[in-house]
């Protein structure tokens, strides 16, 4: 979890546009993003998904 907030040099490292942006990481690399606002249900499928091909 980041507070971009005053975060200028990690946001630019890790090309955040938007709040709120979920980036997952393996192994130090982001393995998959999940940029934006969206409705809870979906951001379950949306994780469950991720977790479930990483």
């Amino acid at each position: 979890r980041l507070d971009v907030t005053g975060q200028d040099e990690l946001t630019r490292q890790w090309d955040v546009t938007g709040v709120p942006t979920l980036i997952f990481f393996k192994y130090g690399r982001e393995m998959y993003r999940i940029p934006g606002i969206m409705m809870r249900e979906k951001l379950r499928r949306r994780i469950e998904g991720v977790l479930l091909s990483i």
